[in-house]
């Protein structure tokens, strides 16, 4: 099995915030223990919606595959 990772969060480049309703959110770099990831810093306002980080992927999938964390 190969291991690949898909994003190291190094930059933000490619994402882009999706809220809906009066949801609002942000994307914000953080490094914890020299790990990079990606915080989404969402309010709703009192009210009801979705937040939601998107970043078009390309990536050709074999018959079998699993995703690891």
């Amino acid at each position: 099995m190969r291991i690949r990772t898909l994003d190291d969060f190094s930059d933000l480049d490619g994402w882009s915030p999706v809220a809906s309703g009066q949801a609002r959110l942000t994307l914000v770099a953080e490094t914890a223990a020299s790990r990079r990831s990606l915080c989404l810093d969402f309010d709703f306002q009192g009210g009801g919606g979705f937040a939601v980080a998107r970043k078009p992927i390309r990536l050709d999938l074999p018959e079998s595959y699993a995703f690891l964390m």
